[in-house]
């Protein structure tokens, strides 16, 4: 009688450890994907900034009207919303 019974538990017991592997598998797909992404926008961080120092060095009076009129239009969009 206890054969019968254990039969399904073993079943059970397989397809959890089945659905256990594939979302660890899933898990560390999804970390890699993450790391990649991450390491890819720290890339295109890295590079704005460096992007953003060259045009100010440039043309230093042009990033500071770009600086004045950003303010501007922050310190209306703020202001507007009280």
């Amino acid at each position: 009688m206890e054969n019968t019974h254990s039969q399904p538990v073993d079943s059970v017991r397989a397809s959890l450890s089945e659905v256990q592997n594939q979302l660890g598998s899933a898990a560390a797909q999804a970390k890699d994907r993450l790391s990649k992404a991450s390491g890819q926008v720290q890339d295109q961080a890295r590079e704005t900034a460096q992007s953003v120092v060259s045009f100010t060095k440039e043309r230093p009076l042009a990033a500071l009207g770009i600086a004045v009129g950003a303010g501007l239009l922050i310190g209306a969009l703020l202001k507007s919303r009280k």
